[in-house]
């Protein structure tokens, strides 16, 4: 796939994405929040070892 086209998906997915983040803000809010408790969790996870 020639790189124009890519990126002009990815920036079509980013944008689709974004649009879905502002049409579900309370639910993209919680996804975000479990993504950074996750990473939180596991660099504590590291460090404890």
């Amino acid at each position: 796939m020639p790189l124009q086209q890519w990126r002009l998906g990815m920036n079509f997915d980013d944008d689709r994405l974004f649009r879905a983040l502002m049409l579900n803000s309370k639910i993209g809010f919680v996804s975000i929040l479990v993504g950074l408790a996750g990473i939180a969790t596991t660099v504590i996870a590291i460090f404890a070892q």
